[in-house]
């Protein structure tokens, strides 16, 4: 098949065919430089965006041939004429529509060239191009949301005011990624990353409206994996830019499933056919969902309980149906840790039988309100409970004591009762547990008690009862009437000493 006299023509529709799909794809035209029959085309991000890790392939479509006397022919490659057969690509519908067949043809073509950007990248440039029109595939690297689809391009491209030709052409595309953040907060906390057993957490997930420009359909999903220690609450809501207009529920699916080792995976997948085109592309989409802190979180230690999402979207616009799709992970990971306190009784002498079930602590907080637990297992077992009403602590059958589910915090740990014939405790016990972050997580905590620090995040405390007897209280009514006897019975001795005294001279 063979024209001539219509190359300039076809040229500039080819050139502003170009904006198809949702490619931002504008010929920018630099000051001519005429090889003849050599040209070369950069490709540039949109600015702010980068090209990272993005591959352009270059297949020729037609070869273009200037006369002695100025006019062109062109002649399309064999791959391509039934794709071209009948078309007028003159007509910007049927150059977006021969687009993808030609995409297709390319298939079974070889590419002249290929180009990926470095790390960093803003541009490509392809030098020493034969002249004609090229179809540009464009591959994005893994985890990008490419709203960049295939193009054409004409080398040389007639400038707009049609009186010169560009051999050196340059297009803008838009490489935007898809990103996912995510934060969490315990609800009446701030900035803490530590945990009671039953605190709920609030979890925010922020991502970008997709341009859905030249897909059939389109792939959003939102997956999310809790680790043990947390339970997902069902309460998904999903609003859309800064007024957080809601977005129903009838147009997204919600399924959680639970593993055998204590984790849930949560999946969000929106409805293929959702019309993201009522919104603006880039907007923030969030979602926002809560979790309860379970008594599982007290074996977790120094991991805490935590979460990791990702983002799976459709990144290959002109394909058939939802196109490829590609993913990415938020790079944060929410992590929220729990402690536990550990009594270990001693006495002195060894105490021997059941008489260590006399003795009964209690804990509370900084602000001297009792700590309520529920009971795990009998004595010596008990985990945190804000509704709970057990707050009389006992030793199990090796005089230990587990006290689980605890944030951070000053705790007073008091005996208040103890086996027959041994001394309480003078005073509370002091216990101030402080984490230690590093790059985030957690490295340590310190008590100003004796503990034995381990991975569990368990402070043992030694708390050790000696055999003797107690005066009565300090102005107790004992304590007088013994102070009186002593009185008294000094008196008398005094008495006693000077009759004897007078007795003794008078002999």
């Amino acid at each position: 098949m063979r024209k001539r006299n219509a190359v300039k023509k076809i040229a500039a529709v080819l050139a502003s065919a170009c904006l198809i799909v949702s490619m931002l794809a504008t010929t920018v035209m630099a000051k001519p430089a005429i090889t003849g029959t050599k040209g070369s085309l950069q490709i540039n991000a949109k600015e702010g965006d980068k090209l990272d890790g993005y591959t352009f392939d270059l297949y020729k479509v037609a070869d273009i041939r200037v006369e002695a006397d100025g006019q062109m022919t062109y002649e399309v490659t064999d791959k391509y004429k039934t794709a071209l057969e009948g078309k007028e690509l003159s007509d910007q519908t049927a150059v977006e529509t021969n687009l993808k067949e030609i995409s297709a043809a390319s298939k079974s073509d070889t590419a002249k060239a290929t180009q990926t950007a470095a790390t960093g990248a803003t541009s490509v440039t392809f030098s020493d191009v034969a002249i004609g029109y090229y179809l540009v595939k464009v591959t994005a690297p893994e985890g990008a949301a490419s709203t960049t689809g295939d193009f054409l391009v004409s080398i040389p491209s007639t400038l707009e005011n049609g009186t010169a030709l560009n051999y050196n052409v340059k297009v803008t595309v838009k490489t935007s990624t898809m990103d996912i953040q995510k934060k969490g907060e315990v609800v009446g906390k701030t900035n803490d990353k530590t945990v009671n057993v039953g605190d709920t957490i609030n979890y925010t997930l922020n991502m970008k409206v997709p341009d859905t420009t030249g897909y059939d359909s389109y792939v959003y999903k939102i997956t999310d994996e809790m680790t043990k220690g947390l339970k997902f609450n069902n309460d998904i809501k999903v609003t859309v830019g800064d007024d957080k207009t809601v977005i129903a529920v009838s147009n997204y699916t919600v399924e959680s499933t639970s593993a055998s080792d204590g984790k849930t995976k949560v999946v969000v997948d929106f409805d293929k056919n959702y019309n993201w085109k009522q919104h603006t592309a880039g907007d923030v989409l969030e979602v926002t969902y809560t979790a309860t802190v379970t008594k599982e979180a007290i074996t977790t230690g120094k991991d805490g309980v935590s979460n990791t999402a990702k983002l799976e979207f459709s990144n290959k616009p002109g394909s058939a149906g939802t196109g490829t799709t590609g993913e990415t992970p938020a790079p944060e990971k929410p992590t929220f840790y729990t402690f536990n306190i550990k009594v270990d009784k001693t006495f002195d002498p060894v105490l021997t039988g059941e008489e260590y079930k006399k003795v009964i602590f209690s804990l509370t907080n900084a602000a001297g309100t009792n700590v309520t637990f529920e009971a795990d297992g009998g004595d010596g077992k008990y985990i945190f409970d804000k509704n709970g009403t057990v707050t009389d602590l006992k030793l199990d059958a090796d005089k230990h004591l587990t006290i689980s589910g605890l944030a951070a915090g000053t705790y007073y740990l008091d005996e208040t009762a103890t086996a027959a014939g041994y001394n309480l405790l003078k005073s509370a016990i002091k216990i101030v547990i402080t984490p230690k972050y590093k790059d985030g997580k957690l490295d340590g905590y310190e008590t100003t008690t004796t503990y034995k620090p381990d991975d569990t995040n368990t402070a043992t405390v030694e708390v050790l009862n000696k055999k003797g007897f107690t005066l009565p209280s300090t102005g107790g009514q004992g304590m007088v009437a013994l102070v009186a006897a002593g009185i008294c019975l000094m008196a008398a001795m005094a008495a006693l000493m000077v009759s004897y005294m007078r007795k003794r001279r008078n002999a």
